[in-house]
């Protein structure tokens, strides 16, 4: 099971997201956790990901309508 770790890139908004893999399919309970980090922290940084525009793309639609 993937486990998201999150480190804060300031006081007020923002956080490093390490622990997952955006273009491996993710599970729904992974989306959800994402989407909720994305409500706390306004910004999230995922470091060291290798996508491509279609990865980019099937990663965002994940999150919502494009």
């Amino acid at each position: 099971m993937t486990e998201l770790r999150y480190e804060p890139l300031h006081a007020d908004f923002g956080a490093r997201v390490t622990g997952v893999d955006l273009t491996a399919d993710l599970s729904k309970e992974i989306v959800e956790e994402i989407l909720e980090a994305i409500d706390t922290d306004s910004f999230l940084c995922f470091p060291a990901q290798s996508m491509t525009d279609a990865a980019r793309l099937a990663f965002s639609a994940c999150l919502g309508a494009l």
